[in-house]
């Protein structure tokens, strides 16, 4: 009988299920650290590495009920209703037996549907798909991507898997009519600048009900959402957060001037309580007093040759942001690419303009851009919707300018009075070609 007893109490240990750091599972046979998208590779800054969280994925089919029908108006029916279909992908800290290998497959795509190619490729991750939420330590903050035009609901999945792993549940949105399988020219750019925002604010309102009830229940704490937009994502994000269109944008598309018209008196979703505008499109559209209807802290991140969205624009709306507490993170020499995962390996049979350009700079190895925006983003949201100020010191430098920065110690390892390499940069020269700005909310 003790026999019997001790067998079970091993079996029983053997299958423990736990919410582990990842240094404490088994990585998949040929996806060591740094190989991964999501992971921080060497050199990267201090708060880059993943979490303490092992993370599960599940794909959501979302319905936003009685949306315009842009496809459908006609002169009889101007303003037809359907509703409209969202895939969001979900990244959350995860239940998993002791020594589960932590892998999963991406499917994303190099060309769109409208083109003349269009490649599948898969790519891992370290979620396991399905897995039961870890509600331990909950509830979590939540987090709400939104991609560029067009994109998709991986296209950041670097930052889906790691803040995830740091006690976030992460929502990306595939915003429909804008996503590489079902680009639509006929109506996308309408749908974009129309339904962006719309989406985004919907999905906030859905996380009442998936928090009720489903595999996320009481995992979420509704009342800490943060929100992280890219370039036409981070467009919908500054008229989530309370921008609105200037005259001049309403006048050009007069014919769907109602859809595009806050309210009386809005001025911004209050739900959303911190965000990040990775080049953030549209600052030509706006009314730029409005900007001041930005009351929720952001950290922006722009690139210095971006031509896809001008930095002097990007740099000007966050000047005039006045009543947000803001950081502004700038990338010397670099383009677009300021968020998407490293290109696949696919994409190097193309020409690089109609490949790897998708996801890649030409100056910035994207492996080292994702470790930084890892750490100023886990440094940010931490102090945002955590609660854990101490966090704000790594975003409080001596020089803001990192190519001057000067990286002396002392003999004992503490840094010297003149060194003024950024918290969190523990090598000289990480931070060349990089600059963060602050300014106080007025």
């Amino acid at each position: 009988m003790k026999t019997l007893i001790a067998l079970l109490l091993s079996l029983m240990m053997l299958f423990a299920v736990v919410s582990a750091s990842a240094d404490q599972l088994v990585y998949e046979d040929g996806m060591p650290k740094g190989s991964v998208i999501g992971d921080a590779v060497a050199g990267s800054p201090e708060l880059a590495p993943r979490g303490d969280y092992a993370i599960g994925v599940r794909t959501l089919q979302l319905v936003h009920k009685d949306v315009v029908d842009l496809k459908s108006i006609t002169e009889e029916n101007p303003r037809p209703l359907y509703d409209r279909p969202l895939t969001v992908e979900v990244w959350y800290p995860a239940v998993v037996a002791r020594g589960q290998k932590q892998a999963s497959t991406y499917r994303d795509y190099i060309g769109e549907v409208d083109e003349d190619y269009m490649e599948a490729f898969d790519y891992a991750g370290r979620a396991i798909r399905d897995a039961e939420a870890f509600k331990d330590d909950g509830p979590y903050p939540v987090l709400i991507i939104t991609h560029g035009y067009p994109g998709s609901r991986y296209l950041l999945s670097n930052l889906g898997e790691n803040l995830s792993t740091k006690g976030y549940i992460v929502f990306s949105i595939a915003h429909t009519d804008n996503t590489y399988i079902d680009f639509d020219p006929s109506i996308s750019l309408m749908s974009a600048v129309i339904n962006r925002t719309q989406d985004q604010r919907f999905m906030v309102s859905a996380l009442e009900d998936l928090n009720a009830e489903g595999f996320l229940a009481g995992a979420m704490d509704t009342e800490k959402v943060g929100m992280i937009g890219y370039s036409f994502g981070g467009f919908g994000l500054l008229r989530t957060l309370g921008v609105k269109f200037n005259d001049g944008m309403l006048g050009y598309y007069s014919a769907y001037a109602d859809l595009m018209t806050e309210e009386e008196g809005y001025v911004g979703d209050k739900r959303v309580k911190a965000a990040a505008l990775f080049a953030p499109y549209g600052a030509a559209w706006f009314d730029q007093s409005t900007l001041a209807n930005i009351s929720v802290p952001t950290f922006w991140l722009q690139g210095t040759v971006d031509t896809t969205v001008p930095f002097d624009g990007v740099h000007g709306m966050w000047e005039q942001a006045v009543n947000s507490e803001s950081w502004f993170l700038t990338y010397e020499l670099m383009h677009h690419k300021v968020a998407p995962n490293p290109s696949p390996i696919e994409s190097q049979k193309y020409d690089f303009a109609d490949g790897a350009r998708r996801w890649d700079d030409w100056v910035w190895n994207q492996w080292h851009v994702n470790g930084i925006n890892f750490h100023f983003l886990t440094a940010f949201f931490d102090a945002q919707l955590k609660g854990e100020t101490e966090k704000l010191n790594y975003l409080t430098v001596k020089e803001e300018n990192g190519t001057n920065c000067v990286y002396k110690y002392n003999s004992d390892g503490t840094p010297a009075e003149e060194n003024t390499v950024w918290p969190g940069f523990h090598k000289s020269n990480t931070t060349v070609g990089l600059r963060l700005e602050y300014h106080a909310a007025e």
